[in-house]
């Protein structure tokens, strides 16, 4: 793939799933006043599908047609300062599939304190993972929307 190809790819379909990250946490918070579960469920459903995107993005190895960040920056620098797997992102990993995406029977009955995610956590650390790769993206794969994503990401946080 082009450059071009590869820059536009990431102004259209990269900073829209950081951007739904966004809106579906500011959502969740919203939702928590006044009280309203069918949209504190729709928040988190979007925050975890938009987060198992860029996990994949972040972290799998590449497969045929998928796009991964090592498709965009130096793989051998993006391994070696990429963040590890926090606690909440590998509970996105591992439970994303079974309880979100897929009708399983490994979800979760009840309200028991396992259920209970971390949002705001989540968020935050694949907040921090984006602006990682941003900072290693080669400037020639940087189109408008990325530089605002670059120059505005400390603005996306949440408490």
């Amino acid at each position: 793939m082009d450059k071009e190809y590869l820059k536009n790819f990431l102004d259209e379909h990269f900073t829209y799933e950081v951007e739904m990250l966004y809106y579906a946490i500011v959502s969740w918070k919203k939702y928590h006043q006044p009280f309203d579960q069918n949209g504190i469920n729709m928040s988190l459903e979007c925050l975890f599908f938009h987060g198992r995107n860029l996990l994949e993005f972040f972290y799998y190895k590449p497969v045929k047609g998928y796009s991964r960040a090592t498709h965009f920056v130096d793989e051998s620098k993006w391994v070696q300062t990429r963040p590890s797997k926090t606690k909440n992102i590998l509970e996105l990993e591992r439970r994303t599939s079974n309880e979100v995406v897929h009708l399983t029977y490994k979800r979760i009955a009840g309200s028991p304190p396992e259920k209970q995610w971390d949002p705001i956590g989540c968020f935050k650390d694949l907040i921090l993972i984006t602006k990682n790769f941003l900072n290693l993206l080669p400037n020639e794969l940087q189109g408008s929307k990325i530089i605002s994503l670059k120059n505005n990401i400390d603005k996306l946080q949440i408490n």
